[in-house]
């Protein structure tokens, strides 16, 4: 039975959905240790200050990180309440003139019904999240946030701008997502198509705003984009383009997702499709002479674990394009559940719900998982596809998504077989 030590929570995603703000700061109304791996996992994802020196945030609330300070509440604090410190940390981080300030209780402050009422008192538009929720999904507490942003800055009238569109569904907790942004983005200006926003993730004050002008809200992520996506759409009356295999990762994935855009706003995808055609060309030639050298990769067998659209797709290119057989089947949430079960039917394939004992040649996901699979000899080899990823020198750009986010996971999924084989 898996532990689940390194899936996300609803504490996670509402710290995060404020970090993917340009410029903006985060504060967490908690306990220290609620605080080292986000501020952490925050500055590895997106570091903001290349000249990084620990001694400009020794003060009591940075604690040595730049990102995510924190009131590090106590014993007294749980008795006499957290207004103080709640007061003092909002005067410091007031004073760095962020354009957006974050407020989050942890569950213990929650708990204790620690109030974050400094709106009255700050210049600075503030979020809060007095009630981040406890055991609820990274996707609940991110996007419960991201809607809170949205309200205070995504009020103006829309003034709709052709072939211009927002992606939806990305997080900095997506493995390479700025590596997959740049290569989403070339793919659809090669149809002509501009990206106004990444909602989520990388994003102004100023394209929060600018985003309510978008022709099109084009889904990626969708367990962690369904209510934006209706936000715009309510609020802003934004149309959805959400492509039936989920994100675009795969070839056959790839060209449906651009598809299906195009196909919205009534332009044409064939400079794109040229491209995933010659990628397709050239993985093909790549793969035939790696089977006559090793008659892999047909056959082998893989499990996968992760959020719905990554294992969808990850299962989809593995079982038909290469032919490997799967073994386990594992989501951290339900968002392509339907698909997932719909597919295995069809093809007449039986999966265990949980990788954590199932033997397999290799296993897809993250790299907490990769450690303990490859340790205990359950699995020969992983591939990274979530995050935590390997503690690694990246260089080279390494998208998750789009034509050469599938070159990759075709790179490393055959390497890794020829390693173990």
């Amino acid at each position: 039975m898996s532990y689940d030590l390194d899936v996300p929570e609803c504490l996670l995603g509402s710290l995060l959905a404020v970090e993917g703000v340009r410029n903006s700061m985060t504060i967490l109304n908690g306990p220290t240790g609620c605080k080292y791996y986000p501020s952490s996992m925050s500055e590895d994802a997106c570091s903001r200050d290349v000249a990084y020196n620990p001694y400009i945030y020794s003060n009591e609330f940075f604690i040595g990180q730049s990102r995510i300070p924190c009131t590090h509440i106590d014993g007294n604090d749980l008795i006499m309440g957290t207004g103080g410190k709640v007061r003092r940390i909002a005067e410091i981080v007031e004073s760095l003139k962020p354009d957006v300030i974050g407020m989050v209780n942890s569950p213990g402050a929650a708990l204790i019904g620690s109030k974050l009422d400094i709106r009255s008192n700050c210049s600075i538009p503030v979020i809060t999240s007095e009630s981040p929720g406890y055991s609820d999904s990274f996707g609940k507490g991110f996007q419960d946030v991201i809607v809170k942003l949205l309200e205070v800055f995504a009020k103006g009238e829309r003034h709709v701008r052709p072939m211009m569109v927002n992606l939806i569904g990305l997080s900095m907790y997506q493995l390479g997502w700025k590596d997959s942004i740049a290569e989403l983005r070339s793919l659809l200006e090669s149809c002509g198509i501009k990206v106004i926003a990444v909602v989520g993730v990388g994003w102004s004050v100023e394209d929060i705003a600018e985003s309510v002008n978008a022709s099109v809200n084009v889904m990626l992520f969708r367990n962690i984009g369904d209510r934006i996506a209706k936000w715009y759409g309510d609020n802003h009356s934004i149309p959805c383009a959400e492509s039936p295999c989920g994100i675009p990762l795969g070839f056959d994935q790839t060209e449906l997702w651009i598809k299906t855009v195009c196909d919205v706003l009534r332009c044409d995808s064939a400079p794109a499709l040229k491209r995933i055609g010659e990628a397709r060309a050239r993985a093909a030639a790549e793969i035939k002479r790696f089977n006559l050298h090793t008659g892999l990769p047909s056959g082998c067998t893989f499990s996968v674990s992760g959020c719905g659209p990554m294992v969808y797709s990850v299962m989809t290119i593995l079982h038909s394009y290469l032919g490997m057989i799967p073994v386990a089947v594992e989501t951290s949430d339900d968002s392509m559940d339907v698909e997932i079960s719909r597919y295995l039917l069809e093809n007449d394939i039986d999966v265990a719900d949980d990788a954590f004992d199932v033997p397999a040649d290799i296993f897809f996901g993250s790299a907490p998982m990769i450690a303990s699979l490859t340790f205990r000899g359950i699995v020969g080899k992983g591939v990274n596809t979530e995050y935590p990823g390997m503690k690694s020198v990246q260089i080279s750009e390494e998208p998750l998504l789009g034509i050469d986010g599938t070159m990759r996971l075709l790179d490393m999924t055959l390497n890794a077989l020829e390693m173990t084989h």
